[in-house]
């Protein structure tokens, strides 16, 4: 049973850790405070160096909007 709603998740991909900030960065705009908000985007947050710290833009209040927290990493493959 789960007492908290948390989970760990690995993607692997063959693009760079350059790239994969790049188009990640499409996705995701600068958190807005105060009145008017107005976004663009679906997603708000920031990326630094090779962490990100994401959430959905909603319209409304929502105390359970889920916070993507990640770090993107070279995965080093020994091929023969």
């Amino acid at each position: 049973m789960k007492y908290l709603p948390f989970e760990r998740i690995t993607y692997t991909t063959n693009l760079s850790e350059q790239e994969v900030l790049t188009r990640l960065s499409g996705f995701v705009e600068p958190k807005k405070f105060g009145l008017g908000r107005n976004y663009i985007k679906e997603y708000e947050g920031s990326i630094n160096d090779n962490n990100f710290e994401i959430s959905r833009v909603i319209r409304n209040r929502n105390s359970f909007l889920p916070q993507i927290i990640g770090t993107v990493q070279k995965i080093m493959t020994g091929h023969k």
